[in-house]
């Protein structure tokens, strides 16, 4: 039937409303999601999480064709130039207190901070907007 919607991709509608359309960016995945990309958990989320400029609640579950979100307001406004920054900022963030992580997660993060060009005054100057402690992580794990 040609007006069954059904098979609408959820994936497709979260990247749309909650991460970027086209070449404006505005959320970021977070929590375990964010994890897996740098290898800092190989632990698969079966509900991922979503720090967007999209979101009013701190945090706010949603279900799209049968699949779990969690979104969550973003600390600042995300943007196509601060998302780098942000993202770094949000995986350190997401850490528990005194975790270290491990030396191949570390090398993605170095390598993820030369590729896109981030400073530390651009980390400090962001993380105004995020608990204190992420700073101290950071040094915790040797990435400032």
């Amino acid at each position: 039937d040609k007006n069954d919607f059904s098979v609408i991709n959820p994936d497709i509608i979260v990247i749309k409303k909650y991460l970027f359309d086209g070449d404006k960016k505005y959320g970021i995945f977070s929590g375990f999601t964010l994890q897996n990309i740098f290898s800092v958990s190989d632990q698969f989320p079966f509900i991922h999480e979503i720090v967007t400029n999209n979101e009013s609640s701190n945090k706010r579950v949603v279900k799209i064709n049968g699949r779990t979100f969690i979104l969550r307001k973003s600390h600042t406004k995300i943007t196509n130039d601060n998302i780098a920054t942000y993202t770094i900022l949000q995986l350190f963030s997401d850490l528990g207190n005194n975790e270290i992580i491990n030396d191949y997660a570390k090398e993605k993060v170095r390598l993820f901070i030369k590729e896109n060009n981030i400073t530390l005054d651009m980390l400090l100057e962001l993380s105004i907007y995020f608990n204190p402690r992420v700073i101290k992580k950071m040094i915790n794990n040797k990435i400032i």
